[in-house]
């Protein structure tokens, strides 16, 4: 059996981490809430990727672009809100 692609597997990993955002973005279309906290909400699905990617060895190189695209999207949420507090005057 060949080995699994491991840049294939990571850019699969940031997809469906992608597809989990557009999912949160579609349902919260009918409560902000989970949109705007996206950096912390992500992990209702974040963490079942990674325990379902942990489960086949074809799958485990998709962690990494998991949990890259989960960070980068923590990292942008709090970068926002940082931003609007200090708009705010907030700080």
């Amino acid at each position: 059996m060949s080995q699994p692609n491991a840049t294939l597997n990571f850019f699969k990993g940031m997809g469906w981490v992608f597809l989990g955002h557009i999912f949160i973005g579609i349902i919260t279309s009918l409560g902000l809430p989970l949109l705007l906290f996206i950096g912390v909400s992500q992990l209702l699905y974040v963490i079942p990727l990674i325990i379902w990617a942990r489960r086949s060895p074809a799958r485990v190189g998709t962690i990494p672009g998991v949990l890259t695209m989960a960070g980068i999207t923590f990292l942008l949420n709090a970068a926002c809100w940082g931003l609007i507090w200090g708009l705010m005057g907030l700080h």
